[in-house]
């Protein structure tokens, strides 16, 4: 190799060092100004429902002429479910479901092959929705884990304020419709774990049009974001 080629190579080397490393900045500062997201905003967009889809009549809280509605897919087994059922949902209650701000629909989503108790729960929670008494149940059994178990099934019943015979009736039933139309509307938003809430805007037809999905275990910040979110866009 002759003198001028070895140096053609060298020069040829560093220019593509200078390259890349004005590469890796350029992506880094996209990245930090959010114009490049990778598995972010763009995905998030994407994931969002194309069309309102029909609230139905899942166990909801909150007046019925909030302009926000929040719909949960949740896991009675799901422990970042039973955090956000601890810790997030007391204050929405307070700040925004009592206000009339927010409605809160239930949806379940039991999730058999990793909690074996979820649908027993969903169950339970089903038939005390079938006395009225859904949210005394939900909070019930997310608060004191004991009453997954269907030994607990009783204490259940007595905490929430359940009429026994109609309760054990309900729960020898071979199905539950609000449950399996929970999972077939999971199904066809592409929502594959819980929690998974979508937030959106109330339109007519008692449908919710969304414009923001929060999943997994998420801050209270996230939540006050999405339902000013919600609230800006209608």
């Amino acid at each position: 190799m002759t003198a001028n080629n070895t140096l053609t190579t060298r020069w040829r080397f560093a220019f593509d060092v200078v390259v890349t490393l004005v590469a890796m900045v350029v992506a880094v500062w996209l990245f930090n100004t959010g114009a490049l997201r990778i598995g972010g905003a763009s995905a998030a967009t994407s994931s969002l429902p194309s069309a309102p889809f029909e609230l139905g009549r899942a166990p909801s809280e909150g007046v019925d002429t909030a302009p926000v509605v929040i719909v949960e897919f949740s896991d009675f087994q799901c422990p970042y479910c039973s955090q956000f059922s601890s810790s997030i949902l007391p204050t929405l209650r307070r700040d925004y479901l009592a206000k009339g701000t927010a409605q809160l629909y239930f949806r379940h989503l039991p999730l058999t092959a990793l909690h074996p108790h979820a649908r027993g729960a969903a169950i339970s929670a089903d038939c005390a929705h079938q006395q009225g008494r859904f949210w005394p149940a939900h909070d019930l059994i997310f608060s004191d884990p004991a009453m997954l178990a269907s030994a607990s099934q009783a204490a259940l019943a007595t905490g929430a304020g359940l009429e026994p015979h109609a309760f054990q009736e309900c729960l020898g039933r071979s199905t539950h419709e609000q449950i399996d139309q929970d999972a077939a509307l999971a199904d066809r938003l592409k929502v594959t774990g819980t929690p998974t809430f979508m937030i959106g805007w109330r339109v007519p037809n008692n449908s919710v049009k969304v414009v923001e999905v929060l999943r997994g275990a998420q801050p209270l910040s996230k939540f006050e974001a999405a339902i000013t979110h919600a609230m800006s866009t209608r």
